[in-house]
């Protein structure tokens, strides 16, 4: 996935917008998750806010964003999140942006491939090939 400088730049200079009500946040996230993918939603405890913004500071230090996002993937995991499940966290976190930064074009393509390329990342840690062999939770 390739995300741009300018993307880069462009989530930066707006993520503070969107997560200074961080309450608001995620309740919406919820609402949004419990929509896309309802189990996850009632088994896992995820800020979206923290997610954001703790991924976003270290996405263009090399290997960084893997290590910061490990163990939340691995947690995910555990708690018995597969592959598509990353599916519904996108759609979750992009109805989240669209409901507050909406209206944008440009910014909500940023949003779009910098939460994709946190996903697939955390997706790379949680089920790649350097992964342990442990099957999902029940």
């Amino acid at each position: 996935m390739n995300v741009t400088p300018t993307q880069i730049a462009l989530v930066k200079a707006t993520l503070p917008r969107l997560t200074d009500r961080p309450a608001q946040l995620a309740m919406a996230f919820e609402m949004h998750l419990a929509r896309y993918a309802p189990a996850m939603a009632r088994g896992v405890s995820l800020s979206p806010v923290d997610l954001l913004a703790d991924a976003v500071a270290l996405i263009d230090v090399p290997g960084a964003m893997s290590r910061q996002l490990a163990p939340l993937a691995c947690t995910l995991r555990s708690a018995g999140m597969s592959p598509r499940g990353y599916m519904a966290l996108h759609a979750a976190l992009m109805d989240m942006v669209t409901g507050h930064l909406g209206g944008d074009e440009a910014l909500e393509e940023a949003y779009s491939d910098v939460i994709g390329l946190i996903l697939a990342t955390m997706l790379a840690e949680a089920h790649g090939p350097r992964v342990q062999i442990m099957p999902l939770a029940a």
